[in-house]
């Protein structure tokens, strides 16, 4: 507590100062009035340049306020000359604008702009947006120019992306970890990273941010890095939006989003409904060992995975003048996720030679009903870039886990039944101060306070039904009761500026964790301590490097410290039945994973293609494996455990070309040599091994309007700390086809077209072997259409949109 309290402190005393304007700090002033000249309206976002008249250098500049004023502070004394310019006007320059001592002000008085009358012939402009752009410290995935994703969620897209690789379940990995964090619109998910990724659909996002080596600004927690969904929220002038339907093999779906601006408030509405299904098959060969004796346990069959989505969000923004910008954002949604499988089991052992035959039915239903909130104030001072942004957000969810189990003999009778569940509330706030400060010519100030509170219930049980009539009994052995409590708070600061042609970025980040864990309920025996408490400051220094290099060239280099928390559930001491045939036990002794990870990255630009290459570095520390061991014949239970460190040596490489004005192809892979060293309970789990992937994205251009687009992706063989998952091959085709003045456009898709998707692995320990398979029917087609309508043009803005809000972080 007591750091908490030192916490705000100085965040109380720093503030203030940190709030107070500069810009009146030094009293030289040019200002003035820009006006329509023939209707004498005032024009806002007029562009106004203050050059040395001497020299011709720019010194500084502005835009206008609503009211036409500007006002341009901190310069210094000498001649001047003013230029002022506006989209669709003259621009006209006022010459003689002097500041001496004793008048360290000058007013131009108001000035009329005149319409340029100027007519020129109508021109067509079509640009093609690359499908990743490259930033300092992020990738921006152009969700538009994915076309074979378009019908699927923001898992289908990551699985074109270099750096990140997806399982057949839908499981994302980023560089080999799936432990990273994921934001929407910049606000954290309350759900696995994984699940919140499969939830949003491919069509309701605007584009992707890929984060690998987050600046201290951002929270470190994920080994790695953050992945923020932008969601599409136009900002035009005027009643516009957009409405998607999709159907095919693998279901249906649509989702719309209908905005409205007029003057200072602008509106969005938007929601999405989709039911997925896949059918498939899976077999699995398991042996464990208990002393002289081997058991021995096959299945196969057919199984089933059927997912339900639905959202609706919403909100508005005021612009109550130039300086001040409230916005509120709003969701609500269900979704629902059933995994059922038929399959037919054999069981036998090295002293019982004669299989025992038997039939599994098993439905597994996790569903959640979700709420989120947040609330965003910008207030702009003076200075271009000078701001102050306070964001909070809640969100929860009230989630439901259940996996039901029904054996039949031979005959077909019911032998016996178990149903395991898992239900509880999920709740978290987050706040956000956020400050900025331009210094100099080329320096920025970023400085900030974040507090994070989550807090959950979980309640488990297992019911059992052992004569097959239907009459289930609670077992209290695995009735359990867990409270979870985590609180956060962090301090940061970061500073960025240029040198000629070097720029760099300094942060620190200090973060104070407040977390406790508590088993209020239990019918468990031996449990031991039912209450674990963590008091801890963390310290996250990071340092990012550019150099602009000759020729469209630049040089980027970072390092940064990260943190990986465990999850509540990773802490549970009990043992929890997660199906018939697994278990899991929590850790409440385990320590968070840290992570030191370097990049650096290289960038060549040509007129029509590009190359980037990002190697990186990482050491995990706490290395947390979930360590897999027979609980009893032929049930497995899996532990989460601290076995030593990891490390990732790795290279993603782009590289994106137009062979022909009709042709773009975009080649990327992944490369790493793994390595995890480390020991449990007297066991070495010491292995390494070489990774890589490939994907290769052809688009072409058949006319204006339409296009067509091939997807291939590799994925090498991949190692964990207990086996490792085979390699793998896949293929996406898409038809686009924009119709009736470009307001209609209909993507027709076919995905894993050669149906080359199916994933196998190994997984072994000292008293068991096993063998998994599972695939799914394909080719998977699905046919969207997509209507826009009343696309006015943006207003002008500033860097970062009209209203202020997003936009790149720079150095």
């Amino acid at each position: 507590m007591k750091q908490v309290l030192i916490i705000n402190l100085l965040l109380f005393l720093y503030l203030p100062s940190a709030m107070s304007n500069p810009a009146e700090a030094v009293d030289g002033v040019i200002k003035g009035k820009i006006v329509d000249a023939n209707s004498r309206r005032p024009l806002e976002y007029v562009s106004v340049a203050i050059y040395e008249a001497e020299t011709g250098r720019l010194i500084t500049g502005t835009i206008t306020k609503s009211d036409g004023v500007f006002r341009v502070p901190d310069i210094e004394n000498g001649k001047y000359y003013v230029e002022l310019s506006f989209m669709g006007y003259e621009t006209q320059r006022v010459d003689k604008v002097e500041l001496i001592e004793g008048q360290r002000s000058a007013n131009i008085g108001i000035l009329g702009l005149k319409e340029n009358t100027e007519s020129i012939e109508e021109v067509e402009v079509i640009a093609e947006r690359a499908a990743i752009d490259y930033k300092i410290d992020k990738k921006i995935v152009n969700v538009s120019k994915q076309y074979t994703a378009v019908s699927g969620s923001a898992v289908n897209i990551l699985e074109n992306v270099p750096s990140m690789t997806v399982d057949i379940e839908g499981n994302v990995s980023m560089r080999g970890s799936s432990d990273f964090m994921v934001l929407i619109d910049g606000i954290p998910s309350v759900l696995e990273a994984s699940e919140a990724l499969q939830q949003i659909p491919a069509s309701s996002i605007d584009n992707i941010e890929i984060i690998t080596n987050p600046s201290a600004k951002y929270n470190p927690e994920g080994t790695g890095g953050i992945i923020n969904i932008i969601t599409k929220k136009n900002m035009l002038q005027g009643v516009n939006g957009v409405v998607n339907v999709n159907g095919g093999t693998m279901g249906y779906g649509g989702d719309f989003l209908f905005n409205y601006r007029q003057g200072k408030f602008g509106y969005y509405l938007a929601g999405d409904y989709n039911d997925r299904r896949l059918n498939g098959e899976q077999y699995l060969d398991r042996e464990s060992y208990n002393g002289d004796e081997t058991n021995y346990l096959s299945n196969d069959g057919t199984l089933k995975r059927e997912m339900y989505r639905g959202n609706i969000r919403g909100g508005f923004d005021w612009k109550i003048d130039t300086m001040n910008t409230i916005k509120i954002d709003l969701n609500i949604g269900k979704r629902s996720h059933n995994t059922i499988s038929n399959l037919n089991y054999s069981e036998w052992s090295n002293t019982s030679p004669d299989p025992y035959r038997y039939t599994s039915n098993e439905d597994g239903l996790r569903s959640s009903d979700m709420f989120s909130a947040s609330a965003t104030y910008l207030h702009k001072f003076n200075t271009d870039g000078h701001e102050l942004k306070v964001t909070a957000s809640n969100r929860s969810m009230n989630s439901k886990e259940s996996n039901e189990n029904q054996l039949y003999d031979a005959a077909g009778n019911k032998m016996e039944g178990r149903k395991s569940t898992e239900d509880g509330p999920v709740n978290m706030f987050q706040g956000n101060i956020d400050y900025s400060l331009p210094l100099g010519n080329n320096g920025k100030l970023e400085s900030g306070y974040q507090i994070e509170v989550r807090t959950s219930t979980d309640e488990t049980g297992l019911a059992i039904d052992s004569l097959g009539n239907g009459n289930y009994e609670q077992d209290p052995l695995y009735s359990n009761t867990t409270s979870f409590t985590n609180n956060i708070h962090a301090l940061y600061t970061t500073y960025a500026s240029m040198l000629g042609k070097f720029g760099y970025q300094l942060g620190l980040r200090a973060e104070y964790t407040d977390r406790t864990i508590e088993l209020i309920n239990s019918g468990a025996e031996d449990i031991g301590e039912t209450k674990s408490e963590i008091n801890r400051v963390d310290w996250f220094p990071t340092l990012h490097l550019s150099y602009k290099l000759p020729h469209e060239q630049e040089l980027m280099t970072s390092y940064t410290r990260r943190i990986q928390r465990p999850r509540s559930y990773y802490l549970e001491p009990f043992v929890t039945w997660t199906d018939a045939f697994n278990v899991r036990q929590g850790n409440p002794d385990l320590l968070p994973e840290y992570i030191d990870a370097l990049e650096i990255a290289y960038l060549k630009k040509w007129d029509k293609a590009f190359i980037n290459f990002e190697a990186y570095y990482r050491v995990t520390h706490n290395k947390v494996e979930w360590i897999r061991s027979v609980y009893q014949d032929n049930i497995m239970m899996r532990s989460p455990e601290n076995v030593g460190k990891d490390y990732s040596l790795g290279l993603d490489a782009t590289f994106s070309f137009d062979p022909f004005k009709w042709w773009r192809a975009d080649l990327s892979g992944s490369m790493y040599d793994y390595e995890v060293t480390g020991m449990y309970n007297g066991v070495d789990f010491s292995r390494s091994d070489f990774m890589w992937n490939a994907r290769l994205n052809n688009t072409f251009k058949i006319n204006k309007t339409t296009q067509i687009q091939a997807f291939t992706r590799y994925n090498s063989k991949q190692i964990t700390a207990q086996g490792y998952r085979e390699s793998f091959v896949s293929t996406d085709l898409a038809f686009r086809k924009e119709m009736f003045d470009r307001n209609i456009t209909g993507v027709l898709q076919v995905r894993d077209v050669f149906n080359q998707n199916r994933r196998a692995g190994v997984s072994q320990g000292e008293d068991f072997y096993e063998y998994s398979h599972h695939s799914y029917n394909a080719p998977l087609v699905t046919l969207t259409v997509s209507y826009r309508f009343n696309n006015y043009k943006s207003p002008r803005s500033k860097k970062g949109g009209p209203d202020g809000f997003g936009g790149d972080e720079e150095f």
